[in-house]
């Protein structure tokens, strides 16, 4: 994993209204030598609580989360997930604010969305490829230092789909325990989701 030469600001607490509920939450900004991460705390994160913690781990989408494209499900994991982590009263909502579009940037993630419709290339793999870009640009690294070094956590609920993070944390020593979070398929993302089942291994139900 990464090293622990990392740079914490907050905590700030603010009231956040998820699904139409608001509570008051604890915000944290972690920094990784220019990766940036922002945690949220809901409910008290003790350490001694012999439960393992909810987890969600979420990569920025601008175009899923901010402008709620659904050629995506980035924006209903999202919304589902913050859903899940207040109705459970405690858990951790971890967002990687560079990892935009698998790591890509912004830009690059744009460029696959535009060459994707203009070629009508399927854009999780047949536009990567044209344009030459690795399919995954993201590692966690960074995110096992937070849980294990600044919040003491060895064991978790995982809020995912992917196969990827799974394997991440279990070599690196955390119990785990996979909660799925099934989007609703339509004629939006079904291609996505396809391409995400079959040849990244996302453990989806078509």
């Amino acid at each position: 994993m990464a090293d622990n030469n990392f740079k914490q600001v907050g905590p700030v607490k603010l009231p956040l209204n998820w699904g139409g509920t608001v509570k008051e939450c604890i915000l944290r900004y972690f920094e990784f030598h220019g990766e940036r991460y922002l945690v949220v705390e809901v409910g008290e994160i003790n350490t001694a609580n012999p439960q393992p913690t909810l987890i969600r781990i979420q990569s920025a989408c601008v175009l899923g989360d901010l402008f709620e494209s659904r050629w995506c499900d980035c924006s209903w994991q999202f919304k589902e997930a913050k859903r899940l982590l207040f109705e459970n009263g405690r858990g951790l909502l971890i967002h990687g604010y560079d990892q935009n579009g698998k790591g890509l940037s912004l830009e690059n993630h744009y460029r696959v969305y535009a060459e994707g419709q203009a070629k009508h290339l399927e854009l999780l793999t047949e536009t990567f490829d044209f344009l030459g870009l690795k399919y995954e640009n993201r590692h966690y690294d960074d995110i096992g230092v937070i849980l294990k070094n600044y919040y003491n956590i060895s064991k978790m609920k995982l809020l995912t789909n992917d196969p990827v993070r799974m394997d991440f944390f279990k070599t690196n020593g955390f119990e785990i325990e996979r909660i799925g979070i099934q989007p609703p398929i339509d004629e939006y993302n079904e291609t996505e989701l396809r391409v995400k089942k079959e040849k990244f291994g996302h453990l989806i139900k078509m």
